[in-house]
């Protein structure tokens, strides 16, 4: 059920090389960030209906030179109240005292089958983990679109304690899917 942040997901900015223009960010909230944890061996689906992503890109080749993802750890919805509830205790998000995951990037590297790799960190309930996430980019006729899908240990993230720390009902894995849309940033 620990929808585990998301987090997913993403990044920050890189630094330019020296002579280069500097890196134009493009930002988006449009997409989706999904999330689906194992109970009792059956996927539960959820989603985190509030989140920014922000992605440098070259402004000559339009390739991305970092990325920062915001999640909203108080927006995690799984379709029930309840468990909406129990997301946003300390238990799972904490999401009072720690209002946002954030990932952030300076490391992008694009593999020879085009597909990239942003290698980063993530802070969630006030403390930083060391996290590398692939995703696509692709333009889409007058947009980019940035899809991807991550694999994260909630319980590494403190993500589901007491007695939710058991795997038995819970398992550690979490996997986070990602789909954001930049309008307007095609390259």
């Amino acid at each position: 059920m620990r929808a585990i942040g998301a987090l997913l997901m993403i990044l920050a900015a890189s630094a330019p090389l020296a002579g280069t223009a500097s890196p134009e960010s493009i930002v988006s909230e449009k997409g989706e960030v999904r999330f689906t944890a194992r109970y009792e061996g059956q996927p539960l689906d959820g989603v985190f209906r509030r989140f920014r992503v922000e992605m440098p890109v070259e402004p000559a080749t339009g390739e991305p030179g970092g990325l920062r993802v915001v999640i909203a750890t108080g927006s995690a919805d799984m379709n029930d109240a309840d468990v909406n509830q129990e997301l946003r205790t300390t238990i799972f998000f904490d999401a009072d005292r720690f209002p946002d995951a954030v990932f952030t990037s300076d490391t992008i590297s694009r593999a020879p089958d085009g597909t990239y790799s942003a290698a980063g960190a993530i802070e969630v309930k006030g403390a930083t983990y060391p996290l590398s996430v692939p995703f696509r980019l692709r333009d889409t006729g007058g947009a980019r679109e940035l899809t991807g899908e991550v694999s994260v240990s909630r319980l590494a993230w403190r993500i589901g304690l007491g007695e939710w720390a058991q795997t038995d009902l819970i398992a550690d894995e979490v996997v986070v899917r990602f789909r954001v849309e930049f309008t307007g940033a095609s390259p």
